[in-house]
């Protein structure tokens, strides 16, 4: 995200910044930037609003597909078993 904002513009801003705009506070974004905490609805609606060429929708599917990858490293599939598999035609 900072990267996106420092290219598209030239500035870098601070975690102080994005929070005051976003009216959360800097440890709230410390830690989505962090990835301890998740990109929420409500969160997603605020940075689609400071961030007008987004939608609350990109920046849930962005939490979507790091949840996703971040469940692959963890699980472990070696004893999951298919249950059914339809015919091919």
């Amino acid at each position: 995200m900072l990267d996106g904002i420092e290219e598209e513009t030239g500035l870098r801003p601070t975690m102080g910044h994005i929070a005051e705009s976003l009216d959360v506070s800097r440890k709230t974004v410390s830690d989505i930037v962090n990835a301890k905490s998740r990109i929420t609805p409500e969160m997603a609606i605020r940075l689609a609003i400071a961030l007008p060429t987004t939608t609350p929708e990109h920046w849930l599917r962005m939490q979507e597909n790091f949840d996703l990858a971040e469940a692959r490293k963890r699980l472990n599939t070696d004893q999951i078993r298919v249950v059914w598999q339809p015919r091919q035609a």
